[in-house]
């Protein structure tokens, strides 16, 4: 099991830092050095961190960066990690650091190594034990680290917090962890029938909660549902009872009898509705005009789906995940990142993908670069540093102001400024 947390430079979750642990839960990693570290990435030219982040972080960010390793070597690293036998299941500490991690893979100009992995998150789990089986407060997944402190009295990381609570879970409950971690939305026997199926579900996510039936998977890899909240009967619902939810690591399932009275009280669920609708839902199946309706979702029109919500899937994370599955960037990722092979494929590249590629080979081996590429190149960082500078510099003041009288915090800042400046 390989435990994760990553620390971004700013709020569109740069990558920082991922911090690392290859262990099963609550049990020290094995002693090899390579089992346990911390890796740290350095920014993309022009990319501005946020103030806030900078002052908040553990270390201070530019201590942290001036002691990053160069790219190639943090390459066949976060490679060997992911590759190794024991990160077979990937817990991430919140699930919002997926988004981060992807966009980590394509810094390093790497496939997306989680591919066919189990990916849960931390936060979703511990929740899961609150709401289901009231093993601790629901307050214990708001701030894992703080939760972790208020049951073993010692201070602790967000990643040791994360590996300590699932500890205390498998000791206390190992049947609700092992379905957590091995069970997921697309392999539950019999969930997914098209217009056949009669079942009530919960989903639970880090910030959600629903009732649900399944309808048919999607062709985007999610499955399209019905929020039993919703009467199906009514046809103004129809935009806002349909919903495709991702199996993504962040959203959890569990057959609705696990859910307490509690719990649907909470979110002012009444469970003679979810009845009643799920009753009505089972007779509409068999109409066509409402089955017609939900194949809506396996229309690859944008304008088709524009009535469907959509639960389980972070803002960006399409698009991340396109840009690993291009075959542009698969060719990149697919062999050796010498500078002068990735060079030789520049000419075929386009948009983003040659963003990419201007980066790696940037920070890696810039005399390379002749005179065309390092002027395209020029003038991509300079719309990064316009698009940014006005507002790092407001925050960047706003938040001197404001811990004046914080030593170590102006101390930061001055760093972070003078850092920039001489990038």
């Amino acid at each position: 099991m390989l435990f994760l947390h990553l620390l971004p430079l700013n709020e569109n979750y740069e990558p920082l830092a991922l911090e690392y642990a290859l262990s099963a839960p609550d049990s020290p990693p094995a002693g090899a050095p390579g089992n346990r570290g911390l890796v740290i990435i350095p920014p993309r030219a022009g990319v501005f961190p946020a103030p806030e982040y900078s002052a908040a972080l553990p270390q201070d960010p530019v201590a942290m960066l001036n002691n990053a390793e160069p790219l190639p070597e943090l390459r066949e690293k976060v490679r060997a990690i992911f590759e190794d036998p024991g990160a077979d299941i990937i817990v991430l500490t919140s699930f919002r650091f997926l988004t981060a991690l992807k966009k980590l893979f394509l810094r390093l100009l790497l496939p997306d190594l989680i591919r066919n992995k189990k990916c849960v998150s931390a936060r979703s789990l511990v929740r899961a034990a609150a709401l289901y089986k009231g093993i601790w407060p629901e307050s214990a997944s708001r701030n894992l680290k703080k939760a972790y402190e208020g049951i073993t009295g010692r201070p602790e990381t967000q990643l040791s917090g994360a590996r300590g609570l699932l500890g205390l879970l498998n000791q206390r409950e190992s049947r609700l962890l092992d379905y957590f971690l091995k069970a997921s939305l697309l392999s539950l026997p019999g969930a997914v029938v098209p217009f056949a199926s009669a079942k009530i579900l919960a989903a639970l996510g880090e910030n959600s909660f629903m009732m649900f039936t399944p309808l048919l998977s999607a062709s985007d890899g999610s499955i399209l549902v019905w929020d039993l909240s919703r009467s199906p009967a009514d046809p103004e619902n129809r935009g806002d009872g349909f919903v495709k939810l991702y199996d993504r690591g962040d959203i959890l399932i569990s057959p609705a009898g696990t859910v307490s009275r509690n719990v649907l009280d909470q979110y002012g669920i009444a469970s003679a509705g979810i009845r009643e609708n799920s009753a009505l839902l089972t007779g509409l199946m068999n109409q066509e005009e409402f089955r017609e309706e939900a194949c809506l979702a396996a229309i690859p029109s944008e304008e088709a789906l524009t009535e469907i919500r959509s639960c389980g899937s972070t803002e960006g994370l399409n698009a991340l995940d396109v840009l690993t599955e291009h075959p542009g960037y698969c060719r990149i990722a697919a062999g050796s990142t010498e500078p002068g092979r990735l060079l030789s494929l520049l000419p075929g590249l386009s948009g983003e993908l040659r963003h990419l590629a201007l980066d790696y080979l940037y920070t890696t081996a810039p005399e390379l670069l002749d005179q065309q590429y390092a002027q395209l190149y020029g003038e991509l960082v300079r719309e990064r540093i316009a698009g940014k500078r006005d507002d790092f510099i407001l925050r960047l003041n706003d938040l001197a102001e404001k811990n004046r009288q914080n030593p170590e915090c102006l101390k930061r800042l001055k760093n972070l400024y003078d850092y920039l400046a001489q990038s």
